[in-house]
């Protein structure tokens, strides 16, 4: 299959596989102090990665409800063990409008399996979420998508949107990331851990207008233009904390209040 075409899950697979035996067999040649034979390896092995993120699928998460454009993203729908699920991966975006602000995220695992690479994944709660603060901001609207995932689980893009774009060291990590990491209209790094606090009652939101859903048939091309109350993220069965999934399968890790986080906590 030609370079940058969407990828089956099996190919998905097969460059994750070889990605981490070309990193194994670059340890062992280091061990055997066999320099040349290390960087070839890891030649290889970033080559299988880069494979592996450009070709993931560019999927719609959202719709603006300013201007009604699409907003698209690159997404791993295939498993939680994926790179595209680490904290400090890169993940492709298509330029947003210029509504756009941030997006957020949870994963319904539906009572499946949960298993996970090498790494902590932050996924989120089970159930859509907001953050009071920044939907606090003038003219911010936050929209809820669907996207499902191979193994049953069921992902829920929450894309956020502003009229006019607060700055952006004033609002939070896109997820699945776990630090928010920036950089200023004067070109000034910068970055802190998410300790915004959660909400999950979502109906005052939904009435006040601020919160917004994608139409369930629409691929999250399409806005619903039904009542609040018939939104159907209401009241869904879910764990309400952050969950996080390695090799050992998924643990709740409760929910941020606000408290700073000491650099060494993990």
């Amino acid at each position: 299959m030609a370079a940058g075409a969407p990828m089956t899950k099996g190919e998905r697979d097969r460059l994750l596989a070889d990605e981490a035996r070309l990193l194994a067999e670059r340890r062992t040649a280091l061990e055997k102090r066999d320099v040349a034979r290390a960087r070839v390896l890891l030649a290889q092995a970033k080559a299988a990665s880069e494979e592996y993120f450009d070709r993931l699928p560019i999927v719609t998460v959202s719709t603006c409800p300013y201007c009604d454009r699409l907003i698209q993203r690159s997404f791993d729908p295939y498993g939680l063990d994926g790179r595209w699920w680490a904290p400090d991966a890169p993940r492709r975006m298509p330029e947003p409008c210029r509504h756009y602000c941030m997006i957020r995220g949870a994963v319904n695992f539906n009572n499946k399996l949960v298993i996970g690479g090498d790494f902590d994944v932050y996924a989120g709660p089970e159930v859509p979420y907001v953050i009071p603060r920044i939907l606090s901001m003038e003219s911010m609207v936050a929209v809820i998508g669907e996207l499902p995932m191979t193994p049953g689980f069921t992902a829920y893009p929450i894309v956020y949107f502003a009229e006019r774009r607060p700055p952006v060291q004033e609002l939070a990590a896109d997820w699945p990331a776990k630090i928010h990491s920036y950089t200023t209209a004067l070109g000034e790094p910068g970055w802190k851990f998410d300790i915004d606090p959660w909400d999950f009652e979502l109906a005052p939101w939904l009435a006040s207008g601020k919160l917004r859903w994608c139409q369930s048939d629409s691929n999250n091309e399409a806005l619903s233009t039904a009542p609040p109350d018939q939104c159907p993220y209401l009241n869904l069965k879910g764990r309400r904390e952050m969950m996080v999934v390695n090799r050992l399968g998924a643990m709740g890790r409760g929910v941020p209040d606000g408290q700073p986080i000491l650099p060494i906590d993990d």
